[in-house]
């Protein structure tokens, strides 16, 4: 494992210990996100939109759903996340998409933590943080639907994080 890597899986800990929503199964998920999302190389998507933000590529329609359809019914996570980023709680609900995208591309921990929420939002458990498979088919299907993700490039990335 490199020292860059060692350094985001630091980062990842505390960034999702910040609010309330480490385990060590959501931590190898969202390395193995950044992974194969970006390789930890682009904070922008490739080709011609260059809609996705962050090394796990998160669109800003997907950060502004988790603020309004999740953290706005949950006050005391708002605030969470807000105070983290040192982000006003009223300000971050009312997030546009310009701002989460320049949120997503410029705050690592924003970021993080938005790509958590995303998964928490998924009504079915984490796979143990071990289960390399499990965890791909996870994000495969909850986080890459519909997009050119594949198991192969899941494990292809895995090489990454080792």
């Amino acid at each position: 494992m490199t020292k860059s890597i060692k350094q985001i899986k630091q980062m990842v800990k505390i960034c999702l210990s910040d609010i309330k929503m480490y385990s060590s199964s959501a931590e190898a998920l969202i390395l193995g996100t950044g992974a194969v999302e970006s390789k930890y190389k682009y904070f922008k998507q490739l080709g011609g939109s260059e809609i996705a933000r962050s090394y796990w590529q998160i669109e800003p329609t997907t950060c502004v759903d988790n603020i309004v359809n999740y953290l706005g019914f949950r006050e005391s996570k708002l605030k969470l996340v807000a105070d983290s980023n040192m982000i006003n709680s009223e300000v971050l609900a009312q997030l546009n998409l310009k701002q989460a995208s320049d949120l997503l591309t410029f705050n690592v921990k924003f970021a993080i933590q938005m790509a958590r929420i995303k998964y928490y939002r998924v009504p079915k458990r984490l796979p143990d943080a071990d289960d390399v498979e499990g965890l791909g088919n996870y994000w495969l299907k909850y986080y890459n639907a519909g997009g050119k993700g594949s198991m192969d490039k899941w494990m292809e990335a895995q090489e990454i994080l080792s």
